[in-house]
């Protein structure tokens, strides 16, 4: 008890009758009795005590009710639970390793190694389970946009120098490919095919259990198919695509990919109205979401790459205006 509160740069407000705790708990409906609970709301405390609890740790004023368990006093609690996970993954010699946002999304997909970890900003399950000396973690992983405070070192991906796939075919937005000799169909533009390779590479030389059949679907990349409406239809059922990207620099080179590679089809770009970016292609600006929507109704386009939104974002505003279909009488219940 007295290393974790050293750890936490915590003060112990009073002289327990307990001298350890069973487990960690940072919420009611996961506390067990033994466990030392994070009160991030103070109003929890009482029920917390009910249930079990050996120890609080708490960042604001309370009245110490119960002085047979342990209280602590931190000045963050959130910066508290980030200086235990450094220290368990010190201890414990987890390796951290920190992947490009795509890398990053491809491998959650693709991961099955139970001793690995994956940051998702998840940060309290996480150090749960470290907590658990029963638990044994070789790596966690965590990506350049969510990245883990207090982490002092990591190990970028790497792209390796050859392509670790054997590319057969490479349409606009997939791929047909053999990788250590077995065939693979993913939705995945041949553009982000290094993203794929990393991810490999990384697995192999550090032994991380995968299965590549599982990349399905990537949101951050997916090209959107719609009809003249316009409403979603299924992927690769029309010749009008709506791709989203947030960042301008992952919307350019997405730009630049269709341009090369898209040269049939009629380019359409939709930027924020504050967007200052000159693009050699035609541009329309939105102020807000229904003025991109009726964009999206009024011009004619195969490739609309919109800058500024999320895909999720995107998906929701098709659907959201998506015709209402009525039941007739005739329906089969």
């Amino acid at each position: 008890m007295n290393q974790m509160i050293e750890l936490m740069q915590g003060k112990l407000h009073n002289a327990p009758a307990i001298d350890a705790f069973s487990g960690i708990s940072f919420a009611l409906n996961a506390l067990k009795k033994g466990d030392l609970f994070f009160a991030k709301n103070i109003q929890e405390i009482d029920a917390a005590i009910a249930m079990g609890a050996y120890g609080i740790v708490y960042d604001q004023s309370v009245l110490i009710n119960d002085v047979e368990i342990a209280w602590i006093e931190v000045k963050n609690i959130e910066e508290a639970i980030s200086r235990l996970l450094r220290y368990f993954l010190l201890s414990k010699k987890i390796e951290a390793f920190c992947l490009k946002d795509l890398e990053f999304a491809i491998f959650k997909q693709i991961c099955t190694d139970a001793n690995v970890l994956i940051y998702d900003e998840n940060l309290e399950e996480i150090v749960s389970l470290l907590f658990c000396e029963e638990n044994l973690y070789k790596a966690i992983l965590f990506s350049q946009k969510k990245p883990l405070q207090y982490i002092l070192d990591s190990t970028p991906s790497i792209v390796p120098q050859e392509s670790l796939l054997d590319i057969r075919v490479a349409t606009l937005f997939d791929l047909r490919f053999y990788y250590k000799f077995l065939h693979y169909h993913i939705n995945l533009p041949v553009l982000f095919a290094q993203d794929l390779c990393a991810v490999l590479y990384l697995c192999e030389n550090y032994q991380i259990q995968y299965d590549l059949s599982a990349l399905k679907e990537l949101a951050a990349i997916k090209p959107n198919f719609i009809d003249s409406t316009p409403r979603l239809v299924d992927y690769g059922k029309s010749n009008k695509v709506l791709i989203a990207q947030e960042e301008l620099q992952d919307f350019k080179k997405y730009l630049k990919y269709i341009a090369l590679n898209g040269k049939w089809g009629r380019i359409m770009t939709f930027l924020p109205k504050d967007c200052a970016e000159e693009l050699p292609f035609p541009a329309l600006f939105y102020g807000d979401k229904e003025d991109l929507y009726s964009f999206f109704q009024q011009e004619n386009f195969h490739f609309g790459l919109v800058f500024g939104i999320k895909n999720e974002d995107l998906t929701h505003l098709l659907q959201s205006h998506a015709p209402k279909i009525m039941a007739s009488l005739f329906d089969e219940f």
